[in-house]
């Protein structure tokens, strides 16, 4: 064994895991693995935190036992997703972390290629490393470009290093609290951060995320770090549900490309 080899390749090539959550969605599960399964550069780690569904979500999953580096699997109750999340974390190994919930899939097959490299030229070495993301609706995408210093950003694009919860502990998993992901890494430095100019993942719309509850928990920490007035506050939550139900409307009109 060529053992100067296998120190450059370790070297060359950040270890990562891509942690999927699911909960009764056995469609959503297998078209995550097949994005996964279709990138170019195969030099991740997978495991599935699956909250002990009832709907068959596992079965196809032996079909992709070969296809990563290591697939592992844990089928129990969770309290919520992020009690989900967090035993990811612990069961993960590798420098990087990157989540995805069932559904979700990369933009294209050579976005973790695209990841990769991004960290390896990365002479500085940041701690957290982000991209840009499409939200899928019934009838449109709509691209976000995301910017950690105007506070757009979306966890599924964003790659960032375990030892970080070493740091600052691991997700909030109180049950009112729907946005620990964006309190987690709002904590951080934005200076650790470095974006990368690319489309991550696509994510279907109607998560947890999109809930008039997690904008009111956005919003209000927002105002308590000091980014929004108390004014402008109550401005938002008072027009707020008019601009959402008018979204939501517009995003039912079919669009044809011309």
């Amino acid at each position: 064994m060529d053992t100067n080899n296998d120190s450059n390749e370790f070297a060359c090539h950040p270890t990562i895991t891509i942690i999927v959550v699911v909960k009764n969605n056995k469609i959503g599960l297998r078209k995550t693995l097949l994005s996964l399964s279709d990138q170019s550069l195969q030099k991740f780690n997978v495991i599935i935190i699956d909250g002990q569904s009832t709907d068959g979500t596992l079965d196809y999953v032996s079909e992709y036992i070969d296809t990563f580096q290591s697939l592992k699997i844990i089928s129990e109750p969770d309290r919520n997703v992020y009690h989900a999340m967090n035993k990811g974390v612990n069961l993960s190994n590798d420098q990087f972390l990157i989540f995805l919930n069932s559904g979700d899939i990369f933009f294209s097959n050579e976005t973790y290629n695209i990841i990769s490299l991004a960290i390896i030229n990365d002479n500085s070495h940041h701690d957290v490393y982000y991209g840009n993301s499409v939200i899928r609706f019934p009838y449109c995408d709509e691209f976000r470009d995301c910017d950690i210093f105007s506070n757009r950003f979306i966890h599924q694009s964003i790659v960032y290093k375990r030892s970080l919860h070493s740091l600052h502990g691991l997700y909030i998993d109180s049950p009112p609290l729907t946005i620990s992901d964006y309190i987690f890494f709002k904590n951080l430095n934005p200076l650790s951060f470095k974006k990368i100019n690319e489309a991550i993942s696509i994510n279907e719309s109607g998560g947890i995320s999109d809930s008039i509850k997690s904008f009111r928990q956005f919003i209000f920490f927002n105002y308590l770090y000091g980014d929004i007035s108390f004014y402008r506050m109550l401005c938002i939550f008072t027009l707020h549900p008019f601009y959402n139900t008018a979204k939501q409307i517009l995003s039912r009109i079919p669009k044809w490309n011309h």
